[in-house]
């Protein structure tokens, strides 16, 4: 397969790792050292000392939610640049970081100036670090203590769910995303990985239902009709699939994990040659190694499916190479 449980628990790490900051107004004034400053709204508080940097900051967390990952990043960095002691900011880098190399930089970054944060981000950081490191039980203890403490955010409750979707606990991971929808409807990307704790479930007219209103939510975006499209490859409705991919690239020509599942798609149609061009454009329009890691990984199982070992071979010197 193509696309299988791994991605999807990278896309929680990335949304999750958006979710590490809320909308609220600048904290200017937010204690450091781990004091307890809670927002007016009982949201977790953005700490950052310049107004410009927060900008950038939700303009970057927006774009993450909504899986334009790559775009993400240049806001990101300009934060960081405009205010260096922005915590959250390196988080979120960190977590939209197309190499290991790349995350646990910022990642490290983040927890060193986790001092300089609220209680709830420094939460989210040291749930991060302990999750990276596969310190399971402090990762789940902290986030733990940031539900206690905010019960009201709904991103608090998406980490949560996070946590428990990487655990295969989909019935708690489902409690805490319904739980976000709940104190936010519109909050979009809690609709969408619902959607794909629904489908690891096994509940799939639950998750088309979940994707469905993500569709609703943001129909301008491309990641509502990408996510969709994946349930119906999993549910063997290749050419509904392809069709739900292919408004994702109409939308977003640079969405290339929508031209992934198409290949995915014709590989399962016993199209190998179709796929290995679809992974091909993905190659013509890469921005990133990432990117076009992904193409290579891709044209690998190809091959692989379609008895061409060689080749197969081939493309992975070449994931190798790009790696040096």
């Amino acid at each position: 397969m193509l696309k299988k449980c791994p991605q999807i628990l990278l896309l929680i790490l990335i949304v999750s790792g958006a979710a590490m900051a809320q909308t609220t107004q600048v904290s200017l004034n937010s204690a450091p050292n781990g004091t307890n400053t809670r927002a007016d709204n009982d949201k977790i508080p953005v700490t950052s000392s310049s107004e410009e940097a927060k900008k950038e900051f939700m303009l970057g967390r927006d774009l993450a939610e909504k899986l334009l990952i790559q775009d993400s990043i240049q806001h990101y960095d300009k934060a960081i640049a405009l205010d260096s002691s922005f915590a959250a900011a390196e988080l979120n880098r960190a977590t939209s970081s197309p190499t290991a190399k790349e995350f646990f930089e910022h990642l490290n970054k983040a927890v060193s100036l986790s001092e300089h944060a609220s209680a709830g981000e420094r939460l989210q950081i040291l749930a991060a670090e302990a999750g990276a490191n596969g310190i399971v039980a402090k990762q789940k203890d902290y986030l733990d203590q940031l539900v206690e403490q905010y019960p009201n955010d709904e991103r608090a409750h998406f980490a949560l769910g996070g946590y428990y979707f990487g655990q295969q606990d989909y019935p708690n991971a489902i409690e805490h995303y319904k739980k976000a929808t709940e104190l936010n409807p519109n909050y979009s990307t809690a609709f969408n990985i619902l959607g794909y704790a629904y489908r690891q479930a096994g509940d799939y007219a639950s998750a088309e239902s979940a994707f469905k209103k993500y569709i609703v939510l943001i129909p301008n975006d491309p990641n509502p009709y990408d996510s969709y499209a994946e349930l119906l490859l999993k549910m063997g409705r290749f050419d509904e699939s392809i069709a739900q991919y292919q408004k994702a690239v109409a939308i977003d020509r640079n969405f290339v994990n929508s031209h992934f599942g198409i290949a995915s798609a014709l590989m399962y149609q016993n199209k190998p040659a179709a796929a290995l061009a679809e992974l091909d454009k993905i190659t013509g329009k890469a921005r990133s190694d990432g990117e076009r890691r992904t193409a290579m990984f891709g044209k690998t199982v190809v091959y692989v499916d379609s008895g061409q070992l060689a080749k197969a071979l081939s493309e992975v010197d070449n994931q190798y190479a790009l790696g040096e």
